[in-house]
């Protein structure tokens, strides 16, 4: 039996101040064939009822980011490409992105630090779990056994469900740039939900490489 998402989303809404509604319509069908995967039902409604933006440190790809489907889905295999690339580089793979079941699908970043992904069990993708994956790959993945709201929620409460990117909940009034971005401020989660720019998120994501130190304050 799926959960209905919608208390999860109103307390979302809440939590991040945030009282209006996108009121977006995909076609479901046609962006999962061109996935090569179904997407879970809350995910579905949030970004059915959340615009494109950011939740301080945390971006959750959204379909219509770049302005187009076919580039939401390019992004996304372009952070695959370059995890699995990163892993065999390593000498040894502790996951592998893509579409297939077993595989892990990014679908959201916290800075250039991790990754937010599902794990594509075999079951309903309802249940699939959230990885945490280090884009540098210096500590394990880490799981969590919830839905992208339950996370997003857990977070906007400052529960630290997950301590390793614990650290988005601490950046209540961080800076903005009114000159470039239309902000919508909020009083949750990081003090802003904010609607990002064009030039935000390029299609190629260029995290840390191994052995690489990142530069400081770079987040494209």
């Amino acid at each position: 039996m799926t959960l209905d998402p919608a208390p999860l989303l109103n307390r979302l809404a809440v939590l991040l101040g945030w009282e209006g509604s996108a009121d977006l319509e995909f076609d479901w069908p046609a962006l999962e064939e061109a996935a090569g995967h179904p997407f879970p039902k809350d995910y579905r409604r949030y970004v059915e009822r959340f615009p494109p933006g950011d939740i301080g440190f945390l971006k959750v790809l959204h379909p219509l980011r770049w302005g187009a489907t076919e580039d939401f889905l390019t992004y996304a295999r372009n952070w695959h490409d370059v995890m699995n690339e990163k892993a065999e580089l390593a000498g040894g793979v502790r996951y592998h992105f893509g579409s297939s079941p077993g595989d892990l699908r990014v679908w959201g970043t916290v800075n250039l630090d991790y990754l937010l992904c599902w794990r594509l069990d075999g079951g309903p993708p309802e249940q699939w779990p959230t990885v945490v994956c280090d884009t540098a790959m210096a500590d394990p993945p880490e799981r969590y056994a919830g839905t992208v709201t339950e996370l997003l929620v857990d977070l906007a409460e400052a529960r630290n469900p997950l301590p390793v990117i614990g650290y988005v909940t601490e950046i209540e009034g961080a800076p903005h740039d009114e000159g470039q971005c239309r902000k919508l401020h909020l009083a949750g989660l990081s003090g802003q939900y904010s609607l990002p720019c064009s030039q935000d998120h390029p299609l190629t994501p260029t995290p840390p490489d191994i052995g690489r130190p990142a530069e400081q304050g770079s987040d494209t």
